[in-house]
This record gives structure tokens, C-alpha cells and sequence, in this order.
């Protein structure tokens, strides 16, 4: 019989050190295959090479005639891996988890329900994965490789970690799924586990495989006594000890003897009087589909349960992916308090604030400290300036030196003495242009001429605007632009740190698929955003107006979330923990904001500045944004942006590709 498994001289070496020094192995189908060694002998490394996780130095490796490397999806439809660490997706019940893979790999969601049967969880359905317990952890993750109905199992050290009792109902699974004819291939560090599960066993030490062969064969070599374990009711049934139902044929212990219940037929067999009678039943009554898998009342009750609709692959496969991707995204998000807040009440809260502000009537006026009476005095404009009187001019230059007030002021006969702080610059020009402007003015009155100039002031937009006209879109597109650089930079660092990537990585998702479920819970996020920032503002006390074309901001906001998420994608490609990232993304997004006029205006910078501003995609977010909600500007208008932002977008993305892995 050919071997669905052939490997070839296999070798692996980090840093110098052989890791994997020429492994040759067949596995034929419908047999259990242990790798057993201690910790650091190679068997990870082996079995993620054949698995197409990992790309070996040397050698060849043929799995169901394909090689695993390259990624092929064709051939991880057919193979189902469970990773020595569990990788679920957060915040997902057992269901959705196993119904998430279930759209992954394009089969039946039926499937779901009866391969939480199959592993023994159908109770714990909705039992979200943080709340299940260690053996249910692992079971949960043997149901995800299952799901699918694979060809050939992989599972890397599936007992590791559990108790006696759990390490023995995970036996029993193993047991059933090993009935169906699925061929298996495990890794183990346990003698025991392997003696019970495997047919072959392959030794390995420092990268190399030292001996293979059936476990029994083994132990014979190594001239160890062998133990014979009976099943509890041997002596009770009155039956010699020393038999169990059948005269043994090698010094093997009986398949069965410890997991088997009472009256189980399997009690008592030797390994291989239990081959012959499987090999027997499948020539006899099991008959095996081109794909090689059991039909029939041989095959599991997870498949026979979905009926014709499991030989049917669906339509879509893509969009199935993508759709079960973005439900998964947005539950993860949904279920995370800290993303909401920062998505959308911490940048609303500053909207709030602002509107509220700016809104009242004194908001821009600066108070002066003026001494004594004087026609001068009275001449301050109230809409400018507001006055604090004080009995002496000497209190009230004290009161600046503070910083409690940034000008002191007193007239005396014809001159006006004027005190101010130079720790506000804006301010202090604007108590010095508005008293020169009075002096001025009052210069021409006592001079009896009429003035030559006159000014005529007229602001270009709607004089209805409220001041939250101008804070909105500044606000928007730091809120759009933190919440997509977040979202992509933390769902990368995170999904990677708990296996998810492997996991995808193993199925047969195509990466547009997980690319554009992002995209698509990035987009998702921004119309909420506006719609939420949008919802207050037209509220009666901020006074926001849409006119005109308003719907120009939704390419705005669609090109903008592009490039804060391609920024985002860069940060996790290039980060490995969530700390880094948030830093990383701050350290992004953060000086935009200020350089973009996010939070002031920027008119009074160097010119230097506002030319560095124009470099980045959040003055152009913010400023098409103004320009549509104040300015009622046109299709024409907003390209530019919206080309720059695509530009940006394409670029970081394609350096985001460029540097990305699957693995830490």
C-alpha cells in the first residue's frame, strides 16, 4: 500500500544547531503514527513541516501526494492539525468556534453541532472558550480539526498538561476517531500514551529518529518485563487471570484493556487480532469514497448526520471565510470594553467637551486687568475684551506675573500703560493689536480727520455655522484614524500571540479573505463613528448642519480608514506584543493630530510645519472633511484627498505584506 505520508532526509537547523537531522517516515492510510521523544528531541519541528507550517532546509516531504510547502489549500482541506497550544478565537463559544472553522473550510455549519457530540462537549455549546476547562480545551480543539471530516489528523502532544481522568476521556476519543479509519499522526512524550494510541511508534532523540516500529516490538528490544493490565471485573467473572477473552499473539498488552468498559468486544485483543478485525469490517461492509474517507455506518456521526449536503462543497468559499472572519471581529470587538471606549466615547468626549465650550458666548474673549477710569478703557471692545478691575495697577501686574491673568492695563492722562505676559504669545499679540487699534482710532477723533480706510469684514462661510461646524470634522478623522490603526495593529498582535494565525494559516482561508474581513470591520467602525459623532452634533445644543453634498464624507472616511489601517497592519507586522503596539501606534497618530489641526489651528506655525502636515494623511482626512461639512464643496474637490489617502493606503499595506509572518 503507498503512504499518504513520505518523508525523505528531513532537516531543520536554527542558528547553526540541527534541530531535525535526516527524519525518513511512511504512514499508510488508516494507521496511528506516534513521534515519542522528550522535550526538545525534534517531534514539534517534524510535525510542522509536515504539516506546511514550517519550510525544512532539507529533504522532501510528500502528504496525500502534495507537498505542504508551499502554503496549498487544497491539501489543507483535507488534513486537520491540532496545535500543541490550543488557538481559539476570543470571546466565541464552543459552537461559534467550531462553526467559524466549520465557514473556513467551506463544509455544512451542521457540522458544527454533531462534532461537539463526537468530542464530548455537546453540553458546554454555548460555554464561551475562557470559562471551559483544560481537557475541554483540548477536546474543543481535536472537534476544530475534525469538523471538516480530514483525511489525515495531526495532533501535537493533544494530552500535554491534563489530569489522569481527562488524559484517559481524551484516550477514548482518540480511540473512536481512530475506528472511523482516519489515519492519525501524534506527538507525545508519554510512553503510555503512545503503547495505548499508536500502531507504530517512531523514537526520536537530538533531531534524529533512533527506532520504528510497532510499541510492542519496541519494548521487546529494549528486554523489559511486560505488564498485563485486566479490565476490573476479570476476577469477579471467575476467568484465569492470566487470560482476557483471547490468546494473546505478542507480548503487547491488549488494545482496550484500560479504556474499554465492560462487555466491550475490543477488551482483551491483542493490537493485531484489533487491526484484522477493523481491516475485516472495512473490506466487509465499509466502503471508502475517492477521497478515501469511510462511508456508511463506518463513518463518524459527525459526517452522517449532515446527510448528501456534506459530499457538496458550497459556493463561496470566500465569501463564507470572510463572512465568518468579520463575525468573529466584530464579536471580539463588541465583547471588549476598553475598544469601545476608546473607539468611540473617549474621541466623543472631547467633541462634547469642545462643543460646549466654544459654543457659550465668552469662549475666545480674553480677560485684562485694568486700574482707574479713562475714555480709552471704555473703548475696549466687549465681544474682545473682558475687564477685571483692581483698586491698584500694582496688584494686577502681580496677578500676571502669577499667570493668572495675561495683561494688565491703566490710563493715565493721554498715555496707556500696558503689562503682559509673554508665556502666551497668541494672546499677548491680541491684547496689544486690539489696545493699538483703540488708540489708533481715538488718535483720528482728537485730531478731528476723518479716516481715509475703512474695513469691511465678512466671513465666507454661513454666518449660521455654530463653532461645532469646524470641530467635527477635525474630531471625526482623529477618531476614524485611531480606532482602524488600533483595530488592525491589535487584532494582529493578538490573534498571533494566541496561535489564531497558525490556525488560519492551517486552513484553506485565503488571505483576502482575512484581509478583507478587516477592511470590512475597519469600515464598519468609521460609519458608526459618524454616525454616532454626527447623531450628538445635529442635537440642538451643538447646532451641526449638513448641507449641500454631506455625502461626500463617506469616500472620505472609507479612503481614511484604508490608510490608518494599513498604518495600523505595519505597526502589528513589525511589533510582537500589545504594549509595543499601542505605543507604536500612539507615537503614529498622535503627533498627526496636532500637526493636522485636530485639536488648533496650525495658521500660525512656521510655514516648515504646515508643509510637514501636508505629508500626512490626517491633515488631508481632516481637511476634506472640513471642507465638505463648512465649505460645500464638490465631487472634483474631495479626489485629491481621497486619491492621497488610497496612495498612502497601497503603499504601507504593500510594506505591511511585505513584512508580515504568521509566528511570532
Amino acid at each position: 500500500m503507498d503512504p499518504v505520508i513520505s518523508v525523505r532526509g528531513l532537516t531543520k537547523s536554527y542558528d547553526g544547531t540541527a534541530v531535525v537531522d535526516g527524519v525518513d517516515l511512511d504512514v499508510v492510510a488508516g494507521e496511528c503514527v506516534g513521534i515519542l521523544g522528550p522535550n526538545g528531541a525534534g517531534k514539534t519541528t517534524t510535525l510542522e513541516m509536515i504539516e506546511g507550517l514550517r519550510r525544512p532546509d532539507g529533504g522532501t516531504i510528500e502528504v496525500l501526494g502534495h507537498s505542504p510547502w508551499p502554503r496549498d489549500p487544497a491539501l489543507l482541506r483535507r488534513i486537520g492539525v491540532q496545535l500543541q497550544t490550543s488557538a481559539f478565537i476570543e470571546h466565541l463559544s464552543a459552537l461559534d468556534q467550531l462553526r467559524t472553522i466549520a465557514d473556513l473550510y467551506g463544509v455544512p455549519r451542521q457540522r458544527a453541532g454533531a462534532t461537539l457530540d463526537l468530542v464530548g462537549l455537546a453540553g458546554s455549546a454555548d460555554t464561551d472558550i475562557d470559562d471551559l476547562s483544560g481537557g475541554q480545551h483540548q477536546r474543543l480543539a481535536i472537534g476544530c480539526a475534525l469538523v471538516h471530516e480530514p483525511e489525515i489528523l495531526f495532533l501535537d502532544e493533544p494530552s500535554t498538561g491534563l489530569d489522569p481522568s481527562a488524559r484517559r476521556k481524551l484516550w477514548d476519543l482518540l480511540e473512536q476517531i481512530r475506528a472511523t479509519g482516519t489515519t492519525v499522526v501524534l506527538t507525545t512524550h508519554y510512553m503510555e500514551e503512545a503503547e495505548q494510541l499508536c500502531d507504530r511508534v517512531a523514537v526520536m532523540e537530538q533531531g534524529r529518529v533512533l527506532a520504528l516500529g510497532p510499541p510492542a516490538e519496541l519494548v521487546r528490544e529494549l528486554d523489559a518485563p511486560t505488564r498485563l493490565l485486566l479490565p476490573p471485573d476479570t476476577h469477579r467473572a471467575g476467568r484465569d487471570p492470566g487470560r482476557t477473552g483471547r490468546p494473546r499473539r505478542c507480548g503487547r498488552r491488549p488494545r482496550g484493556a484500560r479504556s474499554a468498559q465492560p462487555g466491550d468486544p475490543r477488551a482483551g485483543t491483542c493490537h493485531r487480532r484489533a487491526g484484522h478485525d477493523r481491516r475485516a469490517r472495512r473490506a466487509a461492509g465499509a466502503i471508502r469514497d475517492p477521497r478515501g474517507r469511510l462511508r456508511g455506518p463506518h463513518r463518524p456521526a459527525a459526517a452522517r448526520r449532515c446527510g448528501h449536503r456534506c459530499r457538496r462543497r458550497p459556493r463561496g468559499p470566500v465569501v463564507r471565510s470572510w463572512r465568518a472572519l468579520t463575525v468573529a471581529m466584530w464579536r471580539g470587538m463588541l465583547a471588549d470594553r476598553s475598544a469601545l471606549f476608546f473607539y468611540f466615547l473617549f474621541p466623543l468626549m472631547f467633541l462634547v467637551l469642545f462643543g460646549l465650550l466654544l459654543g457659550r458666548g465668552d469662549v475666545g474673549r480674553v480677560t485684562v486687568g485694568v486700574t482707574g477710569e479713562g475714555a480709552l478703557v471704555d473703548s475696549l471692545p466687549a465681544e474682545v475684551i473682558e475687564i477685571e478691575r483692581f483698586d491698584e495697577f500694582d496688584d494686577a501686574v502681580a496677578a500676571v506675573r502669577d499667570g493668572d491673568l495675561p495683561a494688565a492695563m491703566r490710563q493715565e492722562g493721554d498715555v496707556v500703560e500696558l503689562r503682559y505676559s509673554a508665556a502666551n504669545q497668541v494672546t499677548a499679540g491680541t491684547v496689544q493689536g486690539v489696545l493699538r487699534s483703540v488708540v489708533g482710532e481715538a488718535n483720528l477723533v482728537a485730531a478731528g480727520a476723518e479716516p481715509t480706510f475703512s474695513v469691511e469684514a465678512t466671513q465666507v462661510e454661513d454666518d449660521s455655522y455654530e463653532p461645532i461646524q469646524y470641530l467635527t470634522s477635525g474630531l471625526l478623522a482623529w477618531g476614524v484614524a485611531m480606532s482602524a490603526a488600533f483595530g488592525a495593529a491589535m487584532n494582529l498582535v493578538i490573534w498571533r500571540r494566541n496561535g489564531v494565525l497558525r490556525r488560519l494559516r492551517l486552513s484553506p482561508v485565503r488571505p483576502a479573505a482575512v484581509v478583507g474581513a478587516r477592511v470590512g470591520v475597519g469600515l464598519g467602525v468609521a460609519l458608526l463613528q459618524a454616525v454616532v459623532f454626527i447623531g450628538v452634533a445635529l442635537t440642538p445644543p451643538f447646532g451641526l448642519q449638513l448641507r449641500g453634498q454631506w455625502w461626500l464624507m463617506l469616500p472620505l472616511l472609507a479612503a481614511g480608514t484604508l490608510a490608518f489601517m494599513s498604518i495600523g497592519l505595519l505597526v502589528g507586522s513589525l511589533v510582537k506584543g500589545e504594549e509595543a503596539a499601542s505605543a507604536a501606534v500612539n507615537l503614529i497618530v498622535l503627533p498627526m493630530a496636532f500637526l493636522s489641526g485636530v485639536f488648533f489651528q496650525i495658521d500660525a506655525m512656521p510655514d516648515w510645519i504646515q508643509s510637514v502636515s501636508w505629508l500626512m494623511p490626517l491633515r488631508h482626512l481632516s481637511a476634506g472633511l472640513l471642507d465638505v461639512l463648512v465649505r460645500d464643496v464638490g465631487i472634483a474637490d474631495v479626489v485629491t484627498p481621497v486619491l492621497v489617502l488610497l496612495g498612502v493606503a497601497a503603499a504601507l499595506s504593500g510594506l505591511a505584506a511585505w513584512r508580515f509572518s504568521w509566528d511570532d
